[in-house]
């Protein structure tokens, strides 16, 4: 086994920031998302609440990953089930919504029901790093204030550069962009400073009770048009 190829297996192994990236040799890896705590969040029972089996249908399967990102083998590295927590991984604590997916920080006291999902990457080297993360909420006014407040957050840390420790021992930093949409959707770009051609999409969208948030993170590609392709095929198939 190459010593990258090492390298970005230990990375994937163990706990570190969502989505965020590592240098060696000249070559962007990305680092295995954190792990989640449990929540204990209930919701009214006479409310429609989509069910944690309904979420799981909603995610992408892997071949339509594969498909995603332009026919990259990828493995899956990670199940989701509840919120992350990156307060002692990201350095300024005003880019941890930003910079990670699904994160207490964000997701706390927002009366969110359940939560499903999961992160796919490509062996070794990689190429492509992909985190769908869908939760469901009481009301669609409830899932229209968490994406009220991951804006907020996320504009706090706009145009702005954090830094985060990896996994492999690595301090990196990443470059942010403007927060844009409104309104259903909003996405921010996220650039690896050490190596700009390693870019991540951050993304999240409302349909009805159900927030769906994902990452993209590609090698010399369009990140962008690739999580608003994820959003839509997950949006597709929220229940009416």
């Amino acid at each position: 086994m190459s010593p990258l190829r090492t390298i970005a297996a230990a990375c994937l192994a163990v706990a570190c920031v969502a989505g965020c990236t590592s240098t060696v040799g000249g070559t962007a890896l990305p680092a295995a998302t954190l792990g989640h705590a449990p929540t204990t969040t209930t919701a009214p029972s006479s409310s429609r609440i989509v069910s944690a089996t309904e979420l799981e249908g909603l995610l992408l399967t892997r071949q339509q990953v594969v498909d995603l990102v332009g026919g990259t083998n990828v493995d899956s590295v990670l199940t989701i089930a509840n919120t992350a927590d990156a307060s002692t991984i990201i350095d300024d604590r005003t880019c941890v919504g930003i910079g990670s997916i699904a994160d207490g920080s964000v997701y706390s006291d927002s009366g969110w029901v359940a939560m499903r999902g999961n992160q796919f990457s490509s062996p070794g080297v990689v190429q492509a790093d992909v985190t769908q993360v869908v939760t469901s909420f009481a009301s669609a006014a409830d899932s229209a204030a968490l994406l009220q407040r991951a804006r907020q957050a996320w504009d706090a840390c706009a145009h702005r550069r954090y830094s985060f420790h990896s996994s492999n021992g690595n301090h990196s930093f990443m470059d942010t962009g403007a927060v844009t949409g409104g309104g259903s959707r909003i996405t921010v770009l996220l650039r690896q400073e050490e190596d700009p051609r390693w870019a991540c999409t951050h993304a999240m969208a409302m349909q009805n009770t159900v927030l769906t948030e994902a990452r993209v993170c590609l090698l010399s590609r369009d990140t962008t048009a690739a999580v608003n392709k994820l959003l839509d095929q997950v949006i597709a198939r929220v229940p009416q």
